[in-house]
């Protein structure tokens, strides 16, 4: 399905988004529709896609095209603004910003939900076939919600598939190789607490402030104060034997963030 299908005019396209001023016509969009659709498509596949419109059932289908149509709205704002400031009527910077944090607050809150909706209904599309879906479930934390559980985004799955490849690389790369082959439960849960903090710590560093959780972008908006809010949350207090690493003797998270997990640091008291 095209996006010119998908949204044959601008009155079916308000449906799912709102702020369009009057005189905008769904021609105008179309570029924006385009672009949103390649980027949901980049998410979870043109089959799913194809699926999901296909498939006739309510829920899916209004997640999929308010995803669209709002990320469509955030992309086109700027052009919507520098119309009405050609007018009689002009929009404050605070407005426009205002109005572009609302188009991605609702995108990000479709795509959760659409994400977990497919998470719950594999069958889409052929959804459980897809690397995004395999390669979660080869990954000690599968979901969003198992992300939450030991750092806090807002069970967010489309934060989650955005840092995807940093979960596999961290785990792969860094935190699996210094595990025992036979990992205790405790130890194991630590060794996702770590994957978590160090995922976290990269993201910041790499993503913009606009690909952050809200629960982490809404409370935090200087990526500075973040990096030092993840370095004194990521210090658990141990209880250490003379003669062992202290949790207050861990790297800092930036230096960690530069180079090699020391896995064995974070539980000094578990046989390994």
């Amino acid at each position: 399905m095209t996006a010119a299908e998908i949204f044959p005019d601008l009155g079916e396209f308000q449906k799912y988004s709102d702020g369009m001023i009057a005189d905008t016509s769904i021609g105008q969009l179309m570029p924006s529709i385009r672009t949103a659709v390649h980027d949901v498509v980049g998410i979870i596949s043109q089959s799913v896609f194809d699926a999901v419109l296909d498939g006739g059932q309510e829920e899916p289908v209004d997640l999929l095209k308010t995803a669209v149509a709002c990320k469509a709205s955030y992309k086109y704002q700027i052009f919507a603004t520098s119309k009405k400031n050609g007018s009689d009527a002009s929009m404050y910077k605070y407005q426009h910003e205002e109005m572009k944090s609302h188009h991605l607050e609702s995108y990000w809150a479709a795509m959760d939900r659409l994400l977990d909706w497919l998470d719950a209904n594999p069958q889409t599309g052929g959804w459980q076939e897809t690397s995004e879906y395999k390669g979660r479930m080869a990954l000690p934390v599968k979901s969003a919600s198992e992300f939450d559980f030991y750092f806090g985004i807002g069970k967010s799955s489309l934060f989650f598939h955005k840092v995807l490849y940093l979960v596999r690389q961290t785990w792969g790369q860094e935190i699996l190789p210094a595990l025992p082959s036979d990992v205790p439960e405790r130890m194991m849960e630590l060794a996702k607490q770590a994957l978590c903090y160090k995922v976290m710590a990269l993201a910041v560093m790499q993503f913009d402030v606009t690909e952050l959780p809200r629960a982490i972008r809404g409370n935090v908006r200087s990526p500075d104060k973040l990096r030092g809010a993840l370095h004194r949350e990521s210090h658990p207090s141990f209880p250490a034997p003379s003669g062992t690493t202290t949790a207050t003797n861990i790297p800092s998270r930036a230096a960690r963030s530069k180079g090699p997990i020391c896995i064995t640091n974070l539980w000094p008291n578990i046989p390994h």
